[in-house]
């Protein structure tokens, strides 16, 4: 084939090879150690997503719906890392970016939740039964008002749990300047 200039065209990256359940189980277990002793909670979420879809992958759905429950909780913390949540304390001025509600994540909950014959109450419920306050450090809500808004958002109220959530947070760093 001929290229103008002389240039010969790129090869083709090599592709990847793909890994199995426990290869990706066992990665994302050690990244997550490693992230959680580092302090980089977006970075652990991450991790314990990709473990929810191995749970996913071998059928063990609701394992993946109380990790995923989890995932949840560390997105509504307004801090991605013990570094950004240290600085918030130290400099009062500092923008907070604020909490997310991922449809991604609301989208794999209602999903295993389905799976598992569980309404939003229900999926409420063991939301309060598996998290615990002290699993980041700022919490902006309640766990019992955090688990209403994944409720809100699996009952398609998304951009009203958005609002709640916002709202919350305004007031967790109004509180927090003082």
């Amino acid at each position: 084939m001929f290229f103008p200039f002389g240039k010969k065209k790129p090869a083709a990256p090599a592709r990847a090879k793909k890994l199995s359940p426990a290869e990706k189980w066992q990665a994302a277990t050690r990244d997550s150690q490693q992230h959680l002793k580092a302090g980089e909670l977006g970075l652990y979420r991450n991790d314990l997503f990709t473990m929810a879809g191995v749970h996913k992958a071998e059928g063990r759905r609701d394992d993946e719906l109380r990790l995923l429950l989890f995932v949840c909780y560390l997105d509504f913390c307004p801090f991605s890392s013990l570094t950004d949540y240290r600085y918030f304390l130290e400099n009062k001025d500092w923008p907070v970016p604020g909490g997310i509600i991922a449809p991604g994540v609301i989208t794999r909950i209602n999903s295993a939740a389905k799976a598992l014959g569980l309404s939003p109450s229900d999926v409420e419920q063991l939301f309060c039964q598996e998290v615990r306050a002290d699993m980041v450090p700022a919490q902006v809500m309640t766990v019992q008002g955090c688990s209403g808004l994944v409720r809100m958002s699996m009952e398609g109220k998304r951009a009203e749990a958005e609002k709640a959530l916002n709202r919350e947070t305004s007031r967790f760093v109004k509180a927090h300047r003082r």
